[in-house]
């Protein structure tokens, strides 16, 4: 079973490893991802990813993150992996607000 915690602050957030976060408005989930450190600077945020987690907080946003201890890491890596190949999964991802955490055996969503 997985631990979710809800984030405010981005500075809270940045210590977490491995782990999943989840962009969450009411019962919706708009992004879920997954992160060896959350505090990592993606290109494709230019750096600035502080400022994207305060603006999602800002408007309305809750951030919930999950540490994974390092069988749970695996299990998700692989099932990502599985999903971003396959011709259903793509399917699955091209469609916003659709996670379903049964997929994969003990993970349950905030």
């Amino acid at each position: 079973m997985l631990s979710w915690k809800k984030y405010k602050y981005y500075e809270e957030a940045e210590q977490c490893q491995n782990c999943l976060f989840i962009f969450k408005m009411g019962n919706q989930y708009h992004y879920v991802g997954k992160a060896e450190n959350f505090a990592f600077q993606a290109p494709r945020f230019d750096g600035k990813l502080n400022i994207l987690f305060d603006a999602l907080i800002i408007s309305g946003f809750e951030i919930h993150i999950a540490e994974l201890n390092n069988q749970q890491w695996l299990e998700v890596d692989n099932f990502m992996l599985t999903l971003i190949h396959s011709e259903q999964g793509k399917a699955i991802l091209d469609r916003m607000g659709e996670v379903d955490f049964i997929k994969i055996p003990n993970l349950i969503g905030p």
